[in-house]
């Protein structure tokens, strides 16, 4: 009875400790200690073309006094963490980076930052770091409109210290801008322009002559890898005119069409159009 007993309990702890390790692993350790308080709340500007978010203001500063694991110099902490919050009034196309402010240089000072679709932070978005030894990542996304939470992590390497702020950098363009679709009746013919309104930040966007479900964003048997392989044999990457306007133009017969926009980082967004054509 006594070894039936023991055998219980060894099970029941192993089973534990399982269920505890499990839980590590799939819940992101920055995550315990964060409560819906700790949320700076904060506002990302919407422009009509991506160009002009160059003059956006920080989405969210941190300031941190840090040094290395191994100075203890000044009694500065060793690590900083920040969380923020915003709201997007409508569907959009978001553009991430970071950078830092300080008297001194950025030395060996890194950061990372991680934005969720969700104040628990099961559903990340984008994610981009700015490491010390190279320049800051960025990271895009196409976000329906709702409140995304925002965490940032800051530490310092190679025995140094920092003084100054970490600022993560975002803005963005509404769909609507994204997607301004034109169309110029002429005889038997329609021609279709469409704002580029991401700039240098798009890839290229791509038609096709028929409706696409939103499941087929990433299949190359409808779009073309790289703009280049694969995808349907109506598919078409459009090029940008002098007026920096995607165009194509359809003859004939009304129809319905599908354009795709990808941005430098391969995130897409489609939308179903009907094109009109005077007979």
């Amino acid at each position: 009875m006594k070894k039936e007993n023991l055998f219980k309990r060894i099970v029941a702890t192993v089973l534990t400790t399982a269920m505890v390790v499990g839980a590590a692993v799939v819940s992101p350790a920055f995550g315990t200690d964060v409560h819906a308080e700790n949320f700076t709340e904060t506002t990302l500007q919407l422009f009509a073309n991506a160009e002009d978010g160059a003059s956006a203001p920080a989405l969210f500063t941190m300031p941190c006094k840090l040094e290395e694991e191994g100075e203890n110099e000044r009694g500065y902490a060793k690590e900083a963490k920040g969380y923020f919050k915003f709201t997007l009034a409508q569907d959009a196309w978001v553009y991430f980076t970071s950078s830092t402010s300080s008297d001194r240089d950025k030395q060996s000072l890194s950061s990372r930052t991680k934005i969720y679709g969700d104040p628990n932070f099961s559903n990340q978005v984008a994610e981009f770091e700015d490491p010390y030894f190279t320049d800051a990542k960025n990271d895009t996304a196409f976000l329906k409109k709702g409140t995304y939470y925002g965490y940032v992590y800051a530490h310092c390497d190679n025995w140094d210290y920092f003084e100054g702020n970490v600022n993560v950098i975002g803005y963005g363009v509404p769909i609507a801008s994204c997607f301004q679709i034109k169309q110029k009746k002429k005889h038997k013919k329609t021609i279709v322009t469409i704002n580029n309104a991401l700039g240098r930040f798009s890839k290229y966007m791509q038609c096709v002559p028929k409706g696409v479900g939103s499941q087929s964003l990433y299949n190359d048997r409808v779009w073309k890898d790289e703009g280049k392989w694969h995808g349907d044999d109506k598919t078409k990457v459009l090029d940008c005119n002098e007026n920096d306007q995607f165009t194509f133009t359809v003859k004939k017969k009304s129809k319905k069409y599908t354009v795709m926009l990808e941005d430098i980082n391969g995130k897409r967004y489609q939308k179903t159009f009907k094109v009109k054509v005077k007979r």
